[in-house]
């Protein structure tokens, strides 16, 4: 990760840091409604008979055998609450999101379009291999940028505003 969450602060740093959490809650919010995950998470709620129960189980059941391996679906969705979880430490921010968008790539493909651009270069490690030469290039500039802004106490003090200056776009950089 680009910048340890209790590192400073300043509120350049406070809007990197909560434009970088609604990513990854949107991203997160999308892979528990998303097929195989949504339909584990169907599995536990209530039902009124059996018969609805059982029907439930099924569906699960064949999105297991259908390829789809429950062992790394659990991991998925425990590395999911670590994400979701703002007390988490920066250490297993960083791993727990390295890790998921990894797997995302390998294994969830049909995902990978909602994970935001910005995630890969912000979770860095492994997940900087799927960046282009020109995007890790943009990156770098906003990170100097917000650098400079820092250090001269002038300029930007959200990182929307750096975001639209050096990409020409408000958030997203799909």
């Amino acid at each position: 990760m680009t910048t340890p969450i209790d590192a400073q602060t300043d509120p350049l740093t406070e809007s990197f840091q909560q434009y970088h959490r609604d990513l990854i809650l949107l991203l997160c919010d999308h892979i528990k409604t998303t097929p195989p995950f949504n339909v584990v998470s169907n599995i536990e709620q209530d039902t009124d008979n059996e018969a609805d129960a059982q029907s439930e189980e099924r569906v699960k059941q064949d999105s297991i055998n259908s390829g789809d391996d429950a062992e790394l679906q659990e991991l998925m969705l425990e590395k999911v609450q670590i994400l979701e979880n703002p007390d988490s430490s920066h250490q297993d921010l960083a791993e727990a999101g390295q890790w998921l968008i990894s797997t995302i790539i390998s294994a969830f493909p049909h995902i990978t379009p909602y994970v935001s651009r910005n995630l890969y270069w912000y979770f860095g490690g492994d997940c900087m291999h799927f960046l282009g030469d020109e995007e890790i290039a943009r990156f770098q500039a906003i990170d100097e940028a917000m650098y400079l802004a820092r250090q001269a106490d002038i300029g930007p003090k959200r990182y929307e505003h750096i975001l639209h200056q050096i990409a020409g776009e408000s958030h997203n950089m799909h």
